[in-house]
Parts: C-alpha cells; structure tokens; sequence
C-alpha cells in the first residue's frame, strides 16, 4: 500500500489496499491460527467487521485516549 500511494497516490493506495488485505488476513489467519479481521466503530460490512465485546472496548479506549490528545499508536491495549 505504501509504495503504491508513493507511486500513484491515494485513490490508487486505498484500492490495492481494499483489494489485497482480504488476503493477507486470510494468509495470516491460516499460518498462525490467528482471526485476522478488520473492525472499526463505523461497520462497514457487518457480515465481517462487527466488533465482539473486547473490541468495542478496546476501541473505546482507543477513542477516549485520541479525544485527550494521545495517538493511536501510543495506547496501549486493556486487559
């Protein structure tokens, strides 16, 4: 996805993305016995992405933290 927004920007960036995550996440639940899924507070497939109960808190915590001025990658993830 980087070098395709580097190389064609971001339109082109956001269709590989939605085009080859499907995949990775596949690979990757397969190889390491993971659920690899995408979910967000704004469901854009509920057949896929709807949060369990730990997500959604999660992603309350995630949300509270941002609204205070801390970054998503500075949070850590609650117990």
């Amino acid at each position: 996805m980087k070098a395709e927004m580097k190389s064609n920007g971001p339109v082109a960036s956001i269709k590989a993305c939605s085009e080859m995550d499907p995949g990775i996440a596949g690979d990757l639940s397969r190889k390491k016995g993971w659920k690899v899924t995408r979910i967000g507070t704004r469901v854009r497939n509920p057949m896929l992405g709807i949060p369990d109960v730990w997500e959604q808190k999660v992603l309350a915590e995630f949300q509270k933290r941002a609204n205070k001025g801390n970054y998503y990658k500075t949070c850590s993830i609650p117990n």
